[in-house]
């Protein structure tokens, strides 16, 4: 995973969340960040993925799965426990990151 292009990665997570408008995001710290965003505009983020613990072919498949039971946790009201940071945002308009911030002050 680590040796794709981010439209690569995108093009790959795609084929395994097809119901999802997938874009990634590579930080300088070598981490990702994916948002997905479902029909109904509702967001999920995941931060902070290293993608060294994701690598080859089977790194995304496993990375989709983790995301998707990650959602289905978050849509249940439960904390997912473990390797994913994520946030949940039901305003496609405003990035999450910008929510977190305005609802830190």
């Amino acid at each position: 995973m680590e040796n794709l292009t981010r439209p690569q990665l995108e093009a790959a997570l795609k084929l395994k969340l097809p119901s999802y408008d997938i874009h990634c995001h590579r930080h300088a710290d070598g981490s990702l960040s994916v948002d997905l965003r479902d029909q109904e505009s509702a967001v999920f983020a995941v931060t902070g993925i290293v993608m060294n613990d994701y690598a080859g072919v089977q790194g995304i498949s496993r990375l989709a799965r983790q995301i998707v039971e990650d959602m289905a946790l978050v849509s249940q009201g439960l904390q997912p426990v473990g390797g994913l940071k994520r946030d949940v945002a039901k305003d496609a308009d405003t990035p999450v990151s910008t929510r977190r911030n305005a609802q830190s002050s």
